[in-house]
């Protein structure tokens, strides 16, 4: 996943360190920072993007905190466009579903076992077909 920053204010933000957070649920977390450059008024900037492992099978909560501190000033932050309102706690801005690779195997074998199944009642058809009429 990566991160995309915007200084939306007239003033320049310094460099600093963001954090996000996900939370698994076997109760595990992982902690995301994001060296965040300095950024002028109305710039952007993206993060390159970072990798993590599924640390269980499930949905995983994505949270960010509402107002990101930066030389010991809260700076506002928007998820999606949408300004969080500040808040002491931290805010869950997606879901991540994770699945086992036994999942996605089993997906696939559904669909090739549905394929063949296809393949076989068509050949059956075309026999019944041409046993009622042998003259086609």
């Amino acid at each position: 996943m990566s991160f995309q920053f915007e200084n939306t204010g007239s003033e320049t933000i310094p460099a600093s360190t963001f954090k996000s957070r996900i939370d698994w649920p076997s109760g595990q977390q992982v902690t995301i920072p994001v060296q965040v450059p300095t950024l002028e008024s109305k710039k952007k900037w993206t993060s390159e993007p970072k990798e993590t492992d599924a640390l269980c099978e499930g949905f995983g909560f994505l949270y960010v905190h509402p107002s990101h501190l930066v030389s010991g000033t809260f700076v506002p932050v928007s998820v999606n466009g949408e300004r969080l309102d500040r808040q002491t706690s931290e805010v869950c801005v997606a879901t991540i579903n994770a699945r086992r690779a036994q999942e996605v195997y089993a997906l696939w074998g559904l669909v090739v076992s549905a394929f063949g199944l296809f393949v076989v009642a068509l050949d059956k058809i075309v026999t019944f077909i041409r046993w009622l009429f042998p003259n086609l």
